[in-house]
């Protein structure tokens, strides 16, 4: 192995490491700087990510790693701009997670155990970006029910009318525009619903 990829690794185990610092400070930290913290924690592990895949690609593709690994930038003149993409769920730590031509790039590859592991991690972290996305479709308007039973108070009641056009209830704007006199947000599943009347 080059000096190069010595390098590299070493580079690449300390952002793992400057990760997992930055997790366990959001947890140290009080709870009014917390998303701050959170913040520089989605940073660092956006960076470990980032430079994961590089050299995952280097290595596939039997380049020689890059000089510099990425590394997130840091706004001190735009901190709440800067804090608040780090947050969002559309950018940051999700824009690093490996996309299906990378995966299929990794299982092209010459079986290793290695290598398996890091398939088994870029599909979880798939996964779990799917569910990010989708988590504010298991939530509906409802049109609670009027009898006054306690049974309302827990979500009972009908599912609002949907927009036209929009016929998923769990569609964004299906729950900030409501119809039919839908008062109430609840969590949509067959085994129970959960509520928060407004």
């Amino acid at each position: 192995m080059s000096s190069r990829w010595h390098r590299a690794i070493a580079e690449l185990s300390a952002q793992g490491d400057a990760a997992r610092a930055a997790a366990q400070r959001v947890q140290d930290v009080p709870s009014g700087q917390r998303t701050t913290a959170v913040a520089i924690s989605y940073a660092a592990e956006t960076d470990y990510l980032c430079s994961a895949s590089t050299l995952l690609r280097a290595h596939l593709t039997d380049r020689r790693p890059p000089r510099r690994l990425p590394v997130a930038r840091v706004w001190p003149c735009l901190r709440d701009v800067w804090k608040d993409r780090a947050l969002d769920r559309l950018g940051g730590v999700w824009q690093a997670v490996p996309r299906d031509a990378a995966l299929a790039r990794m299982r092209s590859a010459p079986s290793d155990p290695l290598l398996t592991a890091v398939i088994d991690q870029a599909e979880a972290l798939q996964a779990s970006l799917r569910g990010d996305r989708r988590v504010d479709r298991l939530y509906e308007s409802y049109i609670p029910d009027r009898t006054g039973s306690t049974a309302g108070l827990l979500g009972a009641g009908r599912t609002a009318p949907t927009l036209p056009g929009f016929p998923d209830p769990g569609h964004p704007l299906n729950r900030v525009f409501p119809r039919g006199g839908a008062t109430g947000t609840r969590i949509s599943s067959p085994a129970g619903r959960l509520s928060s009347t407004s």
